[in-house]
């Protein structure tokens, strides 16, 4: 991470309230605790075997860091300018959805003394989960409310959710639900998944790149979790592969020390006080990525399905699934980019006309 994100990350900032002292203090707390509960995690796979105590403690751990990851998001979403609100819900439904998952797997763990069987629907919900979250950042809320329209937003979040959910439904469900082959089912499963996760945090971290100010610092701690929780759960999918994976072993620590850090961000948030301001960060006139990552995504599905041309042995079923699938999914995509571009060209009629003619933020 460069040394000026580092910086930011606890930079002090001034506070004028009582309540905004208390919400540092709250935030320093707990990335104290959050140490302390990292070093915990690690103290108690060494002492503890392989067995029901440990994986209690280990599921009932990350219930709780998730519990706080959704319940700290919360305050931020009443309160915000632009589309602050939008980040925060989107922030929060992803968390909420993540616990779902966790509690599901606690409870298979810790009262029916068995993990969950491979395809169980959690798996699902912890897909999913994911999706909300770069949905958050897609509606960019470091920009003002005049650059960042909320059509072009419902354009970016709809493109992204139909995006991936089309991978899903491509690549992992008809292994389950029309050709009945486990074993291709978890193996497409942790690519997408994994996929995912490492979106999640290619997007934070060019939210971190395109932003400025306050927001750059919250994006900075966002893609610093998210990154930490890529390669901890690529590290247990390949310890799973080898059956080296059980709940509490030291393979979940980076998971407990990511998940800390996502429970920070509602905290970080109120110290910086970003729902006061009432325009967004100015940002620097870098070239714009939204248009051309937009096109990328439209023509990606039909280069998914060319792929079949060249994969034998494929059932017939899931090929005509996957066809029907595609040009479904082209269809949305393509209404979702004529949608985007009809809001692009608003924002830029609603400027003011320049001398020098430079690139529109809303393009970000």
């Amino acid at each position: 991470m460069p040394c000026g994100y580092a910086r930011a990350l606890f930079r002090p900032h001034k506070v004028s309230s009582k309540g905004c002292v208390l919400f540092k203090r709250a935030s320093i707390v707990w990335f104290t605790a959050a140490a302390f509960l990292a070093c915990s995690q690690i103290f108690v796979s060494l002492l503890l075997p392989n067995g029901y105590t440990l994986h209690v403690f280990s599921d009932a751990l990350q219930t709780l860091l998730l519990l706080a990851c959704y319940l700290t998001t919360l305050p931020n979403q009443v309160g915000g300018r632009g589309s602050s609100p939008a980040f925060w819900t989107l922030l929060s439904l992803g968390f909420a959805l993540w616990l779902l998952n966790q509690v599901l797997w606690t409870f298979y763990e810790a009262v029916l003394h068995a993990p969950p069987a491979s395809g169980f629907w959690g798996d699902v919900v912890l897909y999913l989960h994911v999706v909300p979250m770069m949905m958050a950042l897609a509606v960019r809320p470091h920009l003002s409310k005049r650059d960042n329209p909320g059509l072009l937003n419902a354009a970016n979040a709809g493109m992204v959710i139909a995006w991936w959910l089309y991978l899903y439904l491509y690549f992992v469900t008809p292994w389950r639900t029309l050709a009945q082959l486990p074993s291709w089912w978890d193996q497409n499963y942790n690519v997408v998944y994994g996929a995912a996760n490492i979106a999640l945090a290619l997007l934070a971290g060019v939210a971190v790149w395109r932003s400025a100010g306050k927001w750059r610092t919250l994006y900075t701690h966002l893609f610093g979790a998210a990154s930490l929780y890529a390669v901890g759960s690529f590290m247990a999918s390949v310890a799973i592969d080898r059956g080296d994976y059980y709940s509490g072993s030291l393979y979940d620590f980076p998971l407990v020390l990511a998940l800390a850090w996502y429970a920070g961000l509602g905290l970080v948030a109120c110290d910086l006080r970003l729902g006061s301001d009432d325009t967004g960060d100015r940002v620097s006139a870098r070239p714009a990525w939204g248009t051309p990552l937009a096109v990328a995504a439209v023509l990606s599905v039909p280069f998914v399905e060319l792929r079949e041309m060249f994969v034998r042995d494929t059932p017939a079923s899931v090929v005509t699934y996957r066809s029907l699938l595609s040009v479904t999914t082209t269809l949305i995509l393509f209404a979702l980019f004529l949608l985007r571009g009809k809001a692009l060209r608003k924002v830029r009629h609603s400027q003011p006309a320049l001398a020098v003619p430079e690139p529109s933020s809303a393009e970000i």
